[in-house]
């Protein structure tokens, strides 16, 4: 029986460090996925709110000519702050009625992409 003291000393730190880096190298590769979930989630709940901002828009407006973009729909967001997706992404009017916002990285919210 191969005893663990009986191994040379450059292989034992040679083993410390393959476990080590293969733990750091898990360690990030969980982090990114986590963070990019997140990301996806974010961006998620950001369409649903700008959605239901276009809703009361269009719900206070009787005009049905009139065109919205993000900008005319500051006033139904807190502060009106108009939320920014997570990845830097734009969020881009559709036409759809079905799904009206869509983000340029993550798509439209219901059907994520990335």
């Amino acid at each position: 029986m191969l005893s663990f003291s009986r191994v040379p000393l450059v292989i034992r730190i040679f083993c410390v460090l393959v476990l080590t880096f293969a733990l750091i190298f898990l360690t990030v590769v969980a982090r990114r996925h986590w963070q990019s979930e997140r990301a996806r989630r974010s961006c998620r709940s950001n369409i649903g709110i700008i959605e239901v901002a276009l809703a009361q828009a269009k719900a206070a407006n009787t005009n049905q000519s009139l065109s919205f973009n993000l900008d005319s729909l500051a006033p139904y967001f807190f502060r009106n702050t108009i939320p920014c997706c997570p990845s830097k992404g734009a969020y881009v009017f559709t036409g759809d009625d079905d799904h009206p916002i869509m983000c340029t990285i993550h798509g439209d919210g219901r059907r994520m992409t990335k």
